[in-house]
């Protein structure tokens, strides 16, 4: 005869997936709505980040052209800036790769749980090419 306890354990551990599944699946379509949002969110730094760059190259422009004593202290300033905007702009480049694979790995999940939605999202996830 089994032990109730060892039967209640091995029956949780070999049901079937469906419900839990379903709640799976539930979750990773918050996380792809999140994914979405800083993917979003990565195209604004980049915006933010030219528009920084811009910036700094006509407050270069006008040091060059007025010159006076702050001049070298404008100029360095304004490549500060530049520098900044870069690293920013770096940054946010790396976020839709980073995203990419995170929305990879959640079809893999939804494609071994056997979730809903598993072909759908493989279907409009983007090419490994167009990331950026």
């Amino acid at each position: 005869m089994t032990d109730p306890k060892e039967s209640s354990s091995s029956s949780s551990s070999t049901a079937p997936m469906g419900a839990a599944g379903g709640d799976v699946a539930s979750l990773l379509d918050v996380a792809d709505a999140r994914a979405a949002e800083i993917a979003h969110l990565a195209a604004r730094l980049v915006e933010v980040s030219g528009r920084a760059q811009v910036a700094a190259l006509n407050v270069s422009l006008e040091i060059a052209r007025d010159g006076g004593a702050r001049a070298e202290t404008e100029s360095a300033f304004a490549e500060e800036v530049r520098r900044l905007a870069e690293r920013v702009e770096a940054v946010a480049q790396r976020l839709p790769r980073i995203v990419g694979r995170l929305e990879a790995a959640h079809r893999e999940v939804r494609d071994r749980l056997g979730a809903p939605g598993a072909r759908s999202a493989a279907a409009t996830a983007p090419e490994a090419g167009d990331e950026g």
